[in-house]
């Protein structure tokens, strides 16, 4: 009997290899003293300036609120907190009336009762239910609001220098604060001053008003002593706009009604197509201004003439603009002489 029996020869398959798995602080193993150490120095850190950055937003805030006048609002039923306005505080009519209904007050017209307010026109009036004027009608007076960009309520400072009122300025504070620090200017309406010291100071003044980022101006003279005063100049952004305009329409009359700074005489020869009456020979000087047959030193336009006739510009400059034509030697620097005046020409008034 035979037996047949067969036999593999194939090795039995290996079961998978279990993947090996690295632990996840395996990245720290290895590393020298100085690695942990700045680690340790490092988080810290952050914390702190993440810890600081928020609480200066959040007190920024706070000081952003209070600078506007705006209330911590809180619930009066639970706390009751009294609700004290002063004088002076920064606090609109709105907030004002908001703050009065959640304290429970009503709106009547007019008021009798504690407890009651009526609204006016930038007004209101109180009958508080408590306090030293309990009972009593407080009258609250706000300031109008005006145009935009136009600023405050319109103030005046008054310098005295020994005891008399030397300078004066109208000004209107437009406050504003973002995170904290101030963005708002000064709008000066009007500053002067009846001497170079008295002008100095109260623009000092001026300058010198907290919270303001700036100070803006207007209409000032083309040669204001603070172009000059300043420090750094080219900080006050200086800018040079036309202002006033002269036509002389009777010119007889305009230069004798004006100022003459020598006595010496300057014939002027006029030429003036509009008004016929002023073409001709003007004899110009402190004693009076006739028409003449005599030759003429200078001529020119009489457009010409309205740019000295306020000391505005110079003969020589018009001369040097070809405006101006010189008949005589050294005429134009004798009618500069005569003409001249020692401030340029102002109005500080729009007309």
């Amino acid at each position: 009997m035979r037996v047949a029996a067969q036999v593999s020869t194939v090795p039995p398959a290996k079961p998978a290899a279990k993947p090996t798995s690295r632990p996840r602080l395996a990245f720290l193993r290895g590393r020298s003293w100085k690695f942990y150490a700045a680690l340790a120095v490092a988080i810290p850190a952050l914390l702190f300036v993440v810890l600081v950055g928020y609480a200066y937003v959040q007190v920024s805030g706070m000081i952003d609120a209070r600078m506007h006048g705006e209330f911590q609002r809180t619930d009066p039923r639970i706390f009751g907190r009294p609700l004290t306005i002063r004088r002076g505080q920064r606090v609109t009519l709105v907030q004002m009336v908001d703050r009065l209904n959640d304290l429970g007050y009503a709106q009547r017209s007019p008021v009798e009762q504690p407890g009651q307010f009526a609204i006016g026109q930038n007004a209101l009036a109180i009958v508080p239910r408590a306090g030293d004027r309990a009972g009593q009608t407080v009258r609250f007076v706000f300031s109008p609001p005006t145009p935009k960009g136009g600023g405050g309520t319109l103030q005046c400072a008054v310098l005295d220098i020994g005891g008399e009122p030397s300078a004066y300025a109208f000004y209107r504070v437009n406050a504003a604060f973002e995170r904290g620090s101030g963005i708002g200017h000064t709008l000066v309406v009007e500053a002067i001053g009846i001497s170079p010291e008295a002008t100095h100071a109260v623009w000092r003044f001026l300058f010198g008003i907290d919270w303001m980022a700036r100070v803006k101006a207007h209409l000032l003279p083309v040669d204001h002593p603070l172009l000059l005063s300043a420090a750094e100049p080219r900080r006050l952004n200086f800018h040079l706009r036309e202002g006033i305009w002269v036509r002389l329409i009777d010119v007889e009359a305009a230069l004798s009604a004006r100022a003459y700074a020598s006595d010496d005489a300057i014939v002027i020869e006029v030429a003036d197509e509009f008004c016929s009456w002023n073409a001709g020979h003007w004899r110009v000087a402190r004693g009076g201004v006739v028409k003449t047959d005599a030759p003429a030193d200078l001529a020119c336009e009489v457009a010409s003439l309205g740019c000295v006739y306020l000391g505005g510009f110079s003969f020589a400059e018009l001369a040097r603009a070809m405006r101006v034509r010189e008949l005589a030697d050294g005429a134009i620097a004798r009618a500069d002489a005569l003409f001249r005046t020692d401030r340029k020409p102002w109005c500080p008034e729009i007309f």
